[in-house]
């Protein structure tokens, strides 16, 4: 009986460790991952068929830079940083 409360109480402090606040952010951030993925490979195709070669162009730099915001969000801090320095605020 004792292992049963010990592994309950594990398998609880598991689950409200993935279904914070971290595990919601993680979970929305992956969705967004998938779904900007897939926005460009489906937006690429079209702009391809189409052979609006500079648009197919355009589209990967754009995707590429909000892709790194999406990935990586601590980069933008390191950016707005940057900027500061650069500006004098």
């Amino acid at each position: 009986m004792l292992d049963f409360l010990m592994s309950a109480s594990s398998d609880l402090a598991t689950f409200n460790s993935n279904f914070g606040v971290k595990g919601l952010f993680d979970w929305i951030q992956e969705q967004a991952k998938w779904l900007l993925f897939g926005a460009f490979i489906i937006i690429l195709l079209v702009t391809m068929i189409k052979r609006a070669w500079i648009a197919a162009v355009g589209l990967c730099v754009g995707f590429a830079l909000v892709g790194v915001f999406v990935l990586n969000p601590d980069s933008l801090l390191g950016l707005s940083r940057w900027l500061s320095d650069m500006l004098s605020l």
